[in-house]
């Protein structure tokens, strides 16, 4: 139950990665007019979750994966339904430093988590983690290029649509994290 919720879990975040990957020149472009600008917002929004990425070995081992994954996905699903409100008072564009702000605040959860609920998906593993490593890699990849998809194949030259599918796949990521972990309590910070 564990390594398959938090496996879920995962690859609902790995739709949102998806989305952020093929989905931001479009939204910099067509909602912002500043294509010429990607490559400098892009990297900018990479090293967010690079210094996340090395500031989650120093959290992991003061506070735990489990409880580093539950502050993370609290902090996600708050900053992905306020950016849909956001997203939905603007008409989809939303001043851009402001969405830029949200991205870079999604992209830190993401980078916290990702990792983490993979360890915890492996975690009960034991002897078999190798092979199961594989398994859980190739379906949050394939699963996340599908959910990412989807939420592309919407795309109406507004932040609307990626915003509103990195709220859905928190919500469902958080979800699946509670099934793993037996109820609502399980989200709670330790």
């Amino acid at each position: 139950r564990r390594s398959t919720g938090y496996l879920l879990a995962v690859t609902a975040l790995m739709g949102s990665f998806v989305t952020y990957l093929s989905g931001l020149e479009s939204v910099i472009d067509q909602s912002y007019d500043l294509a010429s600008r990607f490559p400098l917002i892009f990297g900018a929004l990479a090293t967010v979750m690079g210094v996340m990425m090395v500031s989650n070995r120093h959290l992991v081992g003061r506070f735990g994966a489990v409880s580093v994954a539950r502050t993370a996905f609290l902090a996600l699903v708050t900053v992905t339904i306020g950016g849909s409100v956001l997203v939905a008072a603007t008409g989809g564009r939303p001043p851009l430093a402001a969405f830029l702000v949200l991205m870079a605040a999604i992209l830190a959860c993401q980078a916290i988590l990702l990792p983490n609920l993979t360890s915890m998906a492996l975690e009960p593993m034991g002897a078999i983690a190798g092979v199961a490593s594989s398994v859980i890699g190739a379906i949050q990849t394939a699963g996340g290029a599908i959910l990412g998809g989807i939420v592309l194949a919407t795309f109406d030259g507004t932040t609307r649509p990626m915003v509103f599918g990195f709220a859905l796949f928190a919500v469902i990521g958080t979800g699946f994290a509670l099934w793993a972990e037996r109820g609502p309590a399980a989200l709670a910070p330790t």
